[in-house]
């Protein structure tokens, strides 16, 4: 079972790309728009898209939603699920079904019609939020002021619970505060580092127990898988949406690194092993002394972006390789690279969970990626 909703979500996540890359590559879709900060949004069968450095809705959805930017904000209602995800997100209007959200600053102050699912730095579900069914969250400081129709699972550092809980409340942290106005109509299970404050006018109907991890209804597990594939859905949503303008904007400078890797890959495998693994250690050698601090800070700022730069340029190499097979030798469109990105990330997301090849394989088209953008840029300056 778990396996079948992993394959769907998969199924879903490659479908929202490829309808994103079609809305900005200069699809088909029922309305599009882009805006002078960065925001694109699109329409598809009733279904929105938008991102950007500030993405917000801009009229009511008939179907799902999928927002990603630097800040988020859904302030027109969805009659389906909404999947959100950025550095603050903000959640001002009504979700007809379920909620997936994932941020730095996660907010919500307003209705979820079905299931609740937040993970974050601080998740604050204020006193305007009301879930009809389950709520789970994991972040490091939680608060829960609005309403939850059925069972509340938390995992988190600090934790402080002040709303109506319908049902069960299973709570994983190192600190637990019960508000004056919490209403918990199932029992109240914890573990926590220290003990719980619990205020006297707290009214918790099936009483207190601090328990071990075995949870009968409300297992924390699920929380922790939420978690980890809504970070690796968003961050991969993210590479894909820095990979799209890369090919949009500078297609002939994309094609630098994979005309490189054709006619040098073992040059391209063993330079981006050596940079990857050197530039730390440089970092930290520098930073031996005063006077090399500046020159340790800057290479740690680097290396990260090396990082990312060389993954996407990696994954773009692979992408045209394999698009230009599937065209017999000839090049590959700009739609079908951005189409071939989309796919390779999403099966990069699920390869990823398989023990030795799916990290294996990631750190060879990161090795890839990174020596031909670094010869590419050599072979440009002589």
């Amino acid at each position: 079972m778990q396996q079948t909703r992993k394959m769907l979500f998969a199924a879903g996540f490659v479908c929202a790309l490829l309808a994103t890359a079609q809305a900005l590559g200069g699809g088909d879709g029922d309305d599009e728009a882009d805006d002078t900060d960065g925001r694109v949004e699109a329409f598809f069968g009733g279904d929105y898209f938008g991102s950007g450095i500030s993405a917000a809705s801009t009229a009511p959805v008939e179907g799902d939603a999928f927002i990603a930017g630097g800040e988020v904000a859904l302030n027109h209602p969805v009659a389906g699920d909404a999947a959100l995800a950025g550095g603050s997100v903000h959640v001002g209007a009504r979700v007809g079904a379920d909620l997936y959200a994932a941020g730095g600053d996660v907010m919500v102050n307003s209705g979820v019609g079905n299931n609740a699912r937040l993970a974050g730095g601080r998740v604050h579900a204020t006193r305007h939020a009301a879930v009809g069914g389950r709520m789970s969250v994991a972040g490091s400081r939680v608060r829960i002021d609005g309403s939850v129709g059925e069972t509340l699972a938390v995992s988190g550092d600090s934790v402080i619970i002040d709303g109506d809980i319908g049902g069960a409340v299973a709570v994983i942290a190192r600190r637990l505060e019960i508000g004056p106005n919490a209403r918990i109509g199932g029992q109240l299970r914890y573990r926590t580092r220290r003990a719980a404050q619990i205020s006297p006018q707290a009214v918790i109907a099936g009483g207190v127990q601090e328990s071990n991890l075995a949870f009968p209804d409300t297992d924390l597990e699920p929380v922790a898988r939420v978690a980890v594939w809504a970070g690796l859905t968003m961050f991969t949503a993210g590479l894909f949406v820095v990979a799209l303008l890369i090919l949009l904007l500078a297609p002939r400078a994309s094609a630098l690194p994979v005309s490189v890797f054709r006619s040098r890959p073992v040059a391209s495998l063993l330079l981006g092993f050596a940079l990857l693994v050197c530039i730390p250690v440089a970092a930290t050698l520098a930073m031996i002394s005063v006077i090399g601090i500046p020159l340790g800070l800057v290479l740690l700022f680097v290396w990260p972006v090396v990082v990312i730069l060389g993954y996407l340029a990696g994954v773009i190499i692979c992408a045209d390789v394999f698009t230009a097979r599937l065209s017999r030798g000839k090049t590959a469109g700009q739609m079908m690279r951005v189409i071939g990105v989309a796919v390779l990330l999403a099966v990069l997301v699920l390869l990823s969970r398989v023990v030795v090849i799916g990290p294996l394989l990631i750190l060879l088209i990161l090795f890839f990626g990174t020596g031909a953008i670094v010869l590419a840029i050599r072979d440009a300056l002589r």
